[in-house]
Formats: C-alpha cells, structure tokens, sequence
C-alpha cells in the first residue's frame, strides 16, 4: 500500500474528495498537500524543530 492509498483508506469518502480537490486547485500532489498540512499543524503546536526551516532555506534549489 503506497502513501496516497494508506491516506485515501484513513479518510472518509467527503474528506478524501475535498483533499483532492485542494491539491488539484493548488497545482500539487496530494501527498504534497498531506505533507504541507503536517508541518503547518507541527509548528503551530511548537513540534516542528526550527533547524528543519533553516536547513531548508540553505539547500541549493533542485
């Protein structure tokens, strides 16, 4: 089972439809959408630890 079933199998059918149309209007996956849902809430809880965002934002663009 990959990460999209493991997340499509977690939520309600209205959940599962609502995520993936979040994702299609922003232009992202949807594990990309689950992923950026994930640290938003972490930080705001004070659980995202700070050298991840700056570790980020000195990494060489891809």
């Amino acid at each position: 089972m990959n990460k999209t079933e493991r997340v499509r199998a977690a939520c309600t059918p209205l959940e599962r439809r609502a995520a993936e149309a979040i994702a299609e209007t922003e232009g992202i996956k949807l594990s990309e959408l689950l992923r950026e849902l994930i640290r938003k809430e972490a930080k705001s809880r004070g659980l995202w630890p700070p050298q991840v965002d700056a570790q980020r934002a000195t990494r060489p663009a891809a």
